[in-house]
């Protein structure tokens, strides 16, 4: 009981901030501030008073150095914590370099290193002056002086430093260290510095060290960590072009000496250096034009070796199945070792007994998609026809999976093995919208719908899976892409004029992510599909096209006047039917469009467009109509694209609305030029003002594939 008291009683007698996580006093009273803020503002002004004391601290001329090392742990936190990034923190950069080569211990010259590695900018000058702390430090016999060096040259490779600390780097005094923490991070300062992320940034093709040299490195070697960092080095030479192999012979050396390592360190598929082991032996691979029988020996036995170790294709195993399958493109004998794990894989054993005629049963999502996936990587020769019945089953059913990565996962599967087989898919989905039957209903589905709820709910989500499937197979091909999803939402509109919004924002999502060919590809595929559908067609002005045309024209036409044209037909022949939401972005894409060109045909063609809707138009498109039209009338509408922040439909409207009240105040004025060089402010107006008042036509906001809805903003009635 006593010693319970004595306990409780020492715990409670300690200052707050020995028990905070704070590094000091003074760190902890600016958590005690920042935890009390009630806004994000009041958060970053006592952040930015805290910066402007941190400043006065570092200016005081022989500041103790452990002054300095509280102060800049202090200064990294706020970095981390600011939302207003404006102050300048520069200043302290000095400091940390002096804290680096002369702190008191070794805790303080770190913290100096460590905010070096956090903030000094890439090429900054004061980089020279840390090369000589570094030189100093790496010839020091102290491990943990070493130790700090190579940890900064890790996080802060520059041209100027590889010369001077190279000769350092490749001595025997560092390579052969003692302790393995050191020759570990000397390999990787020296890939740091010499071997950058792609072959462009190389300067002269080179390592400093021999593949002779990291060979013999390799089978020294004794500790794991090092040997792991050794064949990433390796097979990063390689990958690079730092060096090349010359001949088979080389070639058939260094894969005897990787496996002689792999074999005596006992390396299991268990753990992340067999998969570089075996991604080094592709690498090697790939550098040759054709594999000698004596490598398809060696490699064949050690991957098959350890394939038979595996066991339930979890975790590491999962990878190391992969990385095997991957590896079978140049060994084609390991693909027969690895299929019979696939089989397991897409056809486990049922957890209770059943009858030999019930469906077979499916494999966990997990299991699937990693089944699925080493099929991707085998060649399509080493498992087409040799796979059972029932894992083909399991494959197919794999399109009606309620999980999306093992939908597009077969998707993509399917269509690599034959192009026709992903059609068949999309002509299922496009079958079932047609007649709405065979339906895909989502995931989660509320029990308290109707019959119509329910079929207009699987339309809906068989459409979204439909889009899935042009998604895969197009997804390098803009033009291929336009005709699946024209396929796709003509099969679900069946005559109806509404919207459907979420297939909107999964096309405009994938085209923001697309490349610039691809966009451009896809809205001149689209408008040269909608100008050739029939007028009688009853989807050829299909309000979900619309939008989607609305958005992409303005962001993604080319500058051809003739693709210009053709959207401008298009948009003006679907501007009458279609319900006001959709009439007013057609309006804002016409001026986008107008604004690219110098066609007064076209200009008359969208100005008696405007007119004819004024006549029929709700109150509110006829205001618009009556702006573009003296916008237009003005010759403002190249302005109007200047002025806006962006292509996008909302930004156009807000520059469009500015740029005309702009017009008034001058013409009020008695002015007979509109002066874009005294014009106010580029600043949107309010979107509770000014905004559409239809919103699917923005990009989504969100990743690529999440399709979760997102707020909007609606105008008020004018």
């Amino acid at each position: 009981m006593s010693r319970s008291s004595s306990s409780s009683t020492s715990t409670a007698s300690l200052p707050p901030y020995l028990t905070s996580g704070a590094s000091s006093r003074a760190h902890h009273a600016l958590l005690v501030r920042l935890h009390g803020a009630k806004s994000v503002q009041e958060e970053d002004g006592i952040i930015r008073e805290e910066i402007k004391r941190v400043k006065e601290v570092l200016s005081v001329r022989g500041q103790s150095t452990s002054k300095i090392s509280e102060t800049l742990l202090i200064l990294l936190h706020c970095t981390m914590l600011r939302y207003d990034t404006e102050d300048d923190v520069d200043f302290a950069l000095v400091h940390a370099i002096q804290l680096a080569e002369s702190g008191k211990n070794i805790a303080e010259r770190r913290i100096g290193y460590q905010y070096l590695a956090e903030r000094l900018p890439v090429n900054h000058e004061l980089h020279l002056l840390l090369i000589n702390t570094i030189r100093k430090d790496l010839s020091s016999s102290t491990p943990s002086h070493i130790l700090l060096a190579l940890h900064a040259i890790v996080k802060l490779p520059s041209h100027d430093l590889g010369p001077a600390v190279t000769p350092l780097l490749i001595s025997k005094a560092l390579l052969r260290h003692k302790i393995p923490a050191v020759r570990q991070r000397t390999f990787q300062a020296l890939q740091a510095l010499h071997l950058p992320s792609s072959a462009t940034d190389m300067e002269n093709g080179s390592f400093p060290s021999s593949m002779s040299k990291l060979i013999k490195a390799l089978l020294h070697e004794q500790d794991q960590s090092v040997l792991a960092v050794l064949f990433k080095l390796i097979h990063r030479v390689l990958e690079i072009g730092a060096h090349r192999i010359e001949n088979e012979e080389e070639r058939e050396y260094i894969v005897e000496k990787v496996l002689e390592v792999a074999r005596k360190g006992d390396i299991l598929p268990q753990g992340q250096i067999a998969l570089d082991v075996m991604r080094l032996l592709r690498t090697i691979l790939n550098t040759s034009g054709s594999v000698s029988s004596v490598l398809v020996e060696r490699v064949e036995e050690w991957t098959g070796a350890r394939l038979e170790g595996l066991t339930s294709c979890k975790r590491w195993e999962g990878a190391f199945l992969v990385e095997a399958c991957h590896l079978s493109s140049y060994i084609e004998a390991v693909s027969a070792r690895c299929l019979p794990l696939i089989s397991k894989l897409l056809h486990p054993e049922p957890t209770s007994p059943s009858s030999s005629t019930s469906l077979p049963t499916l494999p966990s999502p997990n299991d699937h998609v990693l089944a699925l996936r080493c099929l991707s990587s085998l060649p399509t020769t080493a498992w087409d026809g040799r796979l059972g019945e029932r894992e083909m089953s399991v494959i197919m059913e794999g399109v009606n999976s309620a999980d999306d990565t093992v939908r597009r996962t077969t998707i993509r599967l399917l269509n690599r093995l034959s192009p026709d087989l992903s059609e068949m898919v999309l002509g299922g989905y496009l079958d079932s919208l047609k007649s709405s039957t065979n339906l895909s209903l989502p995931s989660s589905l509320s029990l308290n719908l109707s019959v119509e709820e329910k079929i207009g709910l699987g339309r809906r989500e068989t459409a979204t899976r439909g889009l899935e499937v042009v998604d895969v197979v197009n997804s390098k091909n803009g033009r291929k892409f336009a005709e699946g999803v024209i396929k796709v939402v003509t099969a679900l509109d069946g005559g109806e004029r509404s919207v459907w919004e979420e297939g909107v924002r999964i096309v405009l999502d994938i085209l923001r992510y697309g490349s610039r060919d691809f966009q451009e590809d896809f809205t001149t595929s689209l408008f040269d599909r909608l100008s050739s559908r029939p007028a009688q067609d009853t989807n050829s002005n299909s309000n979900t096209l619309l939008v989607i045309s609305t958005t992409a024209v303005c962001e993604y036409i080319s500058p051809i006047q003739a693709d210009r044209k053709r959207a401008i037909e298009v948009l003006l022949s679907g501007l009458e039917s279609t319900t006001p939401n959709v009439q007013e972005l057609i309006l804002v894409a016409l001026v986008s469009l107008l604004a690219g060109m110098k066609d007064s045909t076209s200009e008359a063609r969208v100005v008696d467009g405007m007119k004819k809707l004024a006549n029929t138009g709700t109150k509110y498109i006829q205001k618009r109509c009556t702006t573009i039209v003296e916008i237009v009338g003005q010759g403002l509408t190249s302005l109007v694209v200047e002025r806006a922040k962006s292509r996008s439909l909302p930004d156009i409207l807000s520059a469009l609305i500015a740029i005309h009240a702009e017009h008034i105040k001058d013409t009020t004025q008695s002015s007979t030029t509109i002066k874009s060089t005294s014009s106010p402010s580029t600043r949107s107006p309010s979107r509770s003002q000014h905004g559409l008042r239809y919103e699917a036509y923005e990009a989504p906001k969100l990743d690529r594939r999440s399709y979760t809805d997102r707020s909007g903003t609606e105008s008020d009635d004018e």
